[in-house]
Parts: structure tokens; sequence; C-alpha cells
């Protein structure tokens, strides 16, 4: 069908001319309008054709303990391929039964022969009633509200990882009912990371998750540019380096003149050492000690017993 309906013909052709030779006499022409077995037959071609269907994990409904899991991700293909098919009711409604089978199949098909006109929101909705938990959706949506974004996440990439907990958290809700974008803006102003942005969405309280998205957007673009900005004021790296070691230099050049000090300091002490091997020492009363005799009064230089003691080896010799 090349992705297109053919039109239909007009009242009173069609069905004898297919046929090549025109309507019998006396045959009484039916109704022209289309029934739902043509349409959904055509259209299941035509996805069938597009490979749509096979992107899809076909879901049963049998009763098993993780029968809630495999809706949510059959739930979640069928969202996808839906935004892609401009979610065409038609397209939906054959999308949604060639990807089912056995118990699941047979409840849409009972629901749309009562509900022909039915669209993906009542689809969705009535298969959730039946296939989800109560309380894995209300796991699902305190997940959603704990949601933050992360270090080096851009602000799209935490926009997109709502929608995909939200669709968890309300499987059978569309996500453009206003109730629960209000929730994802929520969300994605309580989990950004940057003050400044936070502001700006607090101040603007935009109605809709893809205008949050693209406030937040237009503030990282700013605070990129800002920064830019400021590293370009700021001193190089080559400039700040030279400085560094320059401060090197200088301090070594202080810690070997403080060495060279010292070591002059004690060249002088032991100089001093030598030239004055007797070192006075002092009594109680603040008399000197000889350091001769080691008797207070005197000292070493004029110590009578050294003196006489010289004296007398000079006679003797």
């Amino acid at each position: 069908m090349d992705g297109q309906q053919q039109p239909l013909p007009p009242d009173g052709q069609g069905d004898g001319q297919a046929q090549g030779g025109g309507q019998a006499p006396g045959a009484q022409a039916g109704p022209n309008l289309a029934t739902f077995d043509t349409i959904m037959g055509g259209v299941m071609m035509e996805i069938r054709a597009l490979g749509l269907v096979s992107k899809i994990k076909t879901f049963a409904g049998l009763p098993e303990k993780n029968v809630s899991e495999k809706f949510r991700a059959w739930l979640k293909d069928m969202n996808r391929v839906c935004r892609a098919l401009n979610a065409s009711p038609d397209r939906v409604r054959a999308t949604a039964l060639s990807s089912l089978s056995g118990a699941a199949a047979e409840h849409l098909s009972r629901f749309l022969t009562s509900n022909p006109q039915a669209g993906w929101p009542q689809i969705r909705a009535t298969l959730a009633a039946k296939y989800l938990e109560e309380s894995d959706m209300q796991m699902a949506q305190r997940n959603l509200h704990a949601l933050k974004q992360q270090q080096n996440e851009l602000v799209e990439d935490f926009c997109d990882k709502i929608e995909q907990y939200a669709e968890d958290a309300y499987p059978g809700h569309n996500l453009n009912d206003p109730i629960v974008q209000v929730t994802m803006v929520q969300v994605f102003i309580d989990g950004v990371r940057d003050d400044a942005m936070m502001k700006k969405l607090l101040r603007d309280r935009p109605a809709t998750l893809d205008a949050a998205r693209r406030i937040a957007v237009q503030e990282q673009r700013a605070t990129r540019a800002f920064n830019i900005t400021r590293r370009r004021e700021e001193p190089m790296d080559v400039d700040v380096t030279t400085k560094k070691e320059s401060r090197v230099d200088e301090l070594e050049k202080q810690v070997q003149e403080l060495k060279k000090k010292l070591e002059d300091q004690e060249k002088r002490s032991v100089a001093t050492t030598v030239q004055n091997p007797y070192k006075h020492e002092w009594a109680s009363d603040g008399q000197p000690i000889c350091s001769y005799c080691r008797e207070p009064g005197h000292i070493y230089r004029i110590c009578s017993k050294r003196l006489n003691k010289g004296k007398n080896s000079a006679h003797l010799n």
C-alpha cells in the first residue's frame, strides 16, 4: 500500500468495477462503509511492511509471577511505536493486537469489539487495569519522585529519564495529561543539580516538561559560556607554573643562605673553643674558680700554684 490507504470509491461504485463486470442487475447495493475487519486487515499489512511489530516484545498475559514486569516492557515498546506512528488510532489498534497473544489478545479483542474506535489511551488503561498491580505502580511513583540529576548528566538526558520512569509510574495515563506533566516538572525542578537553574525554573513555573527542558537548556548553555569567559580571564597554566617555579627557586635560595649562616656560626664557635681551652667557672658567691687548682678567688692565668710549679721546674733544670 506504499504507506497510504487508498481512497474509498463513491457510493454505488467499486465492488462491481473491482470485479470488472459492473453490478449485476437487480442486485441491491450494500453499504459502502468499510467494516472494522477490513480496516484492521489493511492497516496490519501496512504495519508488517514497516517492520514495527517485530520491535515489540509479545505479551501473552499468562498468570505467572512476573506478568506485571512483562506487561510494563510491552507497554514501553508500544509507547515508542505509537510515537513513531504519530498515534494513528487504526495503526495503534492493529499494532496492539499484532503484538499480543493468548489471553491478552482475547481480552483486547473483546474490548475493541465493544469499543471499535478506542485509541491508545483507552487500550492502555484497560490492559493496565488487568495486568498491573497497585504495589508496582506505587513503587514506580516513589522511584520517580526520588530521581536526581547525576554529576555531568545533561538536562536533556535527565528529562528523558524522568519520562521513562513516568511511563512505569502512570502506565494507564497519557504522559501529556496535565496532572502527569505537573508531576514530571516538579520532579525535574527538585532533581536538578544547579541552584541557579532551579531558581530560574521556580520563577518561571513551566506547565510542561518540554517547557522546563527548554528553560534548563538555555541556562545550561549560559553557564557554559560564563565558565568559558571566566577561564579566559584567569592566568594561563604556563603563567601559574612559572610563578610556582620562581617561588620554589626563591625558597631554595633562602635555605642555602640559612645553611651557610649556620655553618659560619659553627666555625666561629669551634675557633672560640680552641682559643680559650680553659673556660671560667663561677662559685655561688660570684667569685671565679681556677681551672687549674679548682679553688675560688682567682683564675688560671694568675694561679700561684701553677706559677710556682713552673718556677720549681725551671730551678731544677
